[in-house]
């Protein structure tokens, strides 16, 4: 990793300006281009990339406008094609407003409590009430109109939910076309949907329609970013905003200027949300991976950030997960350095943000490819994280730790740093998101305890059998969800044909609470060890 940091620093040396050819910001942006290394041929096809967009998806049409970035107000219009997928009759059509996760009061949160001071910069817990913090300080989304066609739908909202009634039964297969008219405004805060007062950014906006699986899934916003669970669907946006500011979102980009205004144009097919930023004073740094997917990094001006290492880092993240899974499944790759609650990088449907602290710092290697991960395993591949946080962080954590962590075996050391504080973790992987109360206990209990468990299954398994799992996961679940179950029934099988019995690991790391018996420095750490 120093060697390929050390190529990076010298190549930035050479930077030329050049316009993007990939995801795309307003003329006016200056931009740099950083070439990382010889190209070469691109990763072959596989059956997940090959597999058509369903015909029968969601498509949204959303307009929006912003007037002025100063005051934060993001007003339009959304119009869904939402068809009913299911083998029963809905008399209505749920959707999420995550933004009102944001509003003062709100009883459901896209932070845990302790993360509070991040998210607001207001200093230590103690010392602030947030009822204390004035109102334009948090975010909202407000539907004014709610219609089928030019008929008045009757709709109510309730935190994170709203339900519109229809006039009649959609009957299976069937489809009905929407429009909600709607304002919003995000909070002066770091986290998914976020401001500081020049620059904004959306991880979830608009109004998705809620997942149908035999019943509504209409979970409130939990307090990390792998909570959203939305079906996958086309995109048409189209976002005015005044000249001089930079627009940059998910999928194909294009973008007109007329009369002091830019409209910015994006079509991005089979994503769960469509992300976006409202940039001012950020400078565009282009790059290419070696695997041909065009990686561009949106950073401040001025703040020192190494724009050309988070292309490298972004860049050789996508080849790792190309080469081992499957071809890249979007149409380009943006990084965004904005505020978030943590030292963290999430991945919203072919954007990264990346926390400014964190980028300020250049330690951002596994958290990119954490992050890029999600590219794959959250965006291609849906996960249910109320139910199973465990599989997507896991899967995410483990490809990132395999990138980041360039030797042959893993060093105890590196073990015993992680697996101490595990070993009285409360809880088991089985318990759903809601359980975990704090930022500290999430990351202990799932996050690093599922990344550790999936290591080991890959020394369990070989290396070549558990990518081989990954593999068969994404292409039996590409554009749908994974289900855990089939997960562990797919990495038994693979295990069955090594004459190894899995029941026993899953057991062990699934069912109990903290770590199994005897792994903190006793764990085999040959690759391929039974």
């Amino acid at each position: 990793m120093r060697i390929r940091r050390a190529l990076a620093a010298l190549v930035s040396l050479f930077l030329v300006s050049c316009a993007s050819n990939g995801v795309s910001a307003p003329s006016g942006t200056p931009s740099t281009v950083v070439e990382l290394l010889p190209k070469r041929p691109p990763v072959p096809s596989s059956a997940a990339a090959a597999v058509p967009a369903p015909a029968d998806v969601n498509e949204y049409e959303i307009t929006a406008r912003i007037d002025d970035p100063d005051n934060r107000i993001i007003s339009g219009a959304v119009r869904v094609d939402y068809r009913n997928r299911s083998d029963i009759s809905l008399s209505s059509v749920f959707f999420n407003l995550r933004a009102n996760g944001l509003r003062r009061g709100s009883a459901v949160r896209p932070y845990f409590d302790d993360q509070a001071p991040k998210v607001f910069g207001i200093g230590a817990l103690g010392d602030w009430d947030l009822s204390a913090l004035p109102d334009g300080r948090f975010g909202y989304i407000v539907v004014e109109t709610v219609t089928r066609a030019s008929e008045e739908l009757r709709y109510t909202v309730s935190g994170t939910v709203m339900e519109v009634v229809l006039p009649e039964a959609l009957s299976p297969g069937e489809s009905v076309q929407i429009t909600m008219k709607f304002t919003a405004r995000p909070p002066l805060a770091n986290t998914r949907v976020g401001s500081d007062g020049s620059s904004m950014w959306f991880a979830s906006v608009f109004p998705v329609a809620a997942v149908f699986d035999g019943a509504w899934r209409t979970e409130p916003v939990y307090p990390k970013s792998g909570s959203y669970f939305s079906d996958a669907a086309n995109y048409n946006v189209r976002i005015k905003v005044p000249d001089g500011v930079t627009v940059v979102g998910a999928g194909q980009a294009s973008e007109t200027a007329d009369y002091g205004e830019r409209e910015a144009v994006f079509r991005a097919r089979m994503v769960r949300d469509f992300p976006f930023a409202v940039l001012r004073g950020y400078v565009r740094t282009d790059g290419q991976s070696d695997s041909g997917v065009q990686v561009s990094a949106y950073t401040r001006a001025g703040a020192g950030t190494d724009a050309a290492d988070l292309v490298r880092a972004a860049s050789e993240s996508v080849d790792y997960m190309s080469e081992t899974i499957a071809p890249f499944p979007l149409q380009s790759l943006g990084v965004v350095e904005v505020g978030l609650d943590g030292a963290t990088a999430e991945a919203f449907s072919g954007l990264v943000f990346v926390d400014r602290d964190l980028a300020a710092s250049g330690d951002y290697d596994y958290q990119i490819a954490r992050a890029v991960a999600a590219c794959w395993f959250g965006g291609g591949v849906g996960f249910d994280p109320a139910r199973d946080p465990w599989l997507g962080e896991g899967i995410r954590g483990a490809l990132a730790e395999l990138l980041t962590h360039e030797s042959e075996s893993w060093p105890r050391g590196w073990r015993e740093s992680l697996s101490e504080r595990l070993v009285q973790a409360r809880g088991s992987l089985r318990d759903p998101l809601s359980s975990y109360r704090a930022s500290q206990d999430f990351e202990d209990g799932c996050e690093t305890k599922s990344m550790l468990m999936m290591i080991a299954l890959e020394e369990k398994l070989g290396a070549e059998a558990f990518r081989g799992v990954l593999r068969e996961m994404y292409e039996s679940s590409y554009t749908r969800f994974a289900d855990a179950d089939v997960f562990i029934e797919i990495a038994s099988n693979a295990a069955k044909r090594r004459g190894v019995i899995a029941s026993e690991f899953f057991e062990e790391w699934l069912d109990q609470p903290g770590l199994p018996d005897g792994y903190p420095g006793q764990t085999n750490t040959s690759k391929g060890g039974n």
